[in-house]
């Protein structure tokens, strides 16, 4: 052992002073502190307030010892047991949530949610004991508030008696309306039926399904438009190999017709030649992202089909002439 240790003389612990080993002694070896006292010249008023602090330092939910009422109160903050001593009149009585006082449990129970009407006896009681609470606790009252929440209660129950004595009141008088209401409710439908039933055998003698017409070649560059747009002078061009189906496609929203088509060779053709026609068509392009072309007002629609014409024909004669792109 060095010489500025101090050795406990029950557990042979090392501390590096004095204080140190005397604290040691009063929290460990508290039945030799009489005996200790009178070696280490400690005075008397000590030993009296250790004994006399030593209840401090139990938990009073499990009854479990700290070193000091410092830890023993951060201990009862979280104790398991905690909540097996809930006080009940802090708890809502619609919710069950727990508040720390009676006026905070009021307050919230005028706002719950699940809440239904309180009688002005329980108010009363309630308020009793929270004056009770209150001088214990030395929280100020607000009487004030307190008469205008009796007075709330009383008016709210009020108007519930004569909110029902008046529905009461009124389903006699309503009941031998609604007799004749029924009846008139009864005819109108009959009627609205019939109209219906008319209109059906209209729609179904005058308006005819359009046949769909078959498109059998494939491959195709195709320039379609709507009754509307073609007013417009505006066109979508583009390829598809199923012109039938593509057709269907546009036809849920509008009706559409098809100005002209071309089938290709192949479908590597087909992809080409439609990027020369949207090449050469660009500067008449309704908007950026989009195949609408605005055919110009000074040009026929032959305009467009001759585009379309010259970029199949040009493919064409090079397959045919065997030149490679």
């Amino acid at each position: 052992m060095s010489m500025n240790k101090y050795a406990c003389k029950y557990c042979n612990k090392e501390y590096s002073s004095k204080q140190s080993r005397r604290n040691h002694y009063y929290l460990y070896h508290k039945q030799n502190v009489v005996t200790l006292s009178s070696k280490l010249k400690l005075p008397q008023n000590n030993i009296i307030n250790i004994s006399s602090n030593n209840d401090n330092t139990i938990c009073k939910y499990c009854n479990k010892k700290l070193c000091d009422r410092q830890s023993r109160w951060r201990h009862e903050q979280k104790c398991d047991k905690q909540n097996n001593k809930i006080d009940n009149s802090l708890l809502c009585r619609y919710c069950t949530k727990k508040y720390k006082h009676i006026q905070s449990r009021l307050k919230h129970e005028q706002k719950c949610k699940s809440t239904q009407l309180i009688d002005s006896s329980i108010l009363k009681e309630d308020i009793e004991l929270s004056k009770l609470t209150s001088s214990k606790n030395n929280y100020p009252i607000n009487n004030h508030l307190i008469d205008i929440i009796i007075d709330k209660s009383k008016a709210i129950e009020l108007l519930k008696t004569e909110i029902e004595n008046k529905k009461n009141t009124s389903l006699e008088i309503n009941n031998k309306k609604y007799l004749n209401d029924d009846e008139r409710l009864i005819e109108a439908h009959k009627e609205i039926n019939l109209k219906n039933y008319k209109i059906q055998l209209l729609e179904d003698s005058f308006i005819k399904k359009q046949r769909r017409k078959n498109y059998p070649d494939k491959n195709i560059i195709y320039m379609i438009t709507t009754d509307d747009n073609e007013k417009k002078r505006t066109y979508i061009i583009g390829k598809t190999t199923n012109l039938k189906k593509r057709l269907s496609n546009y036809n849920k929203t509008t009706e559409h017709k098809v100005i002209y088509y071309k089938n290709c060779n192949n479908e590597d053709d087909m992809n080409i030649i439609e990027l020369m026609v949207l090449n050469k068509l660009k500067n008449y392009k309704e908007k950026a992202n989009r195949y609408r072309f605005i055919l110009p007002l000074e040009k026929d629609i032959i305009f467009f089909i001759n585009i379309i014409d010259s970029c199949i024909n040009f493919i064409t004669e090079i397959n045919e002439n065997n030149i490679e792109i």
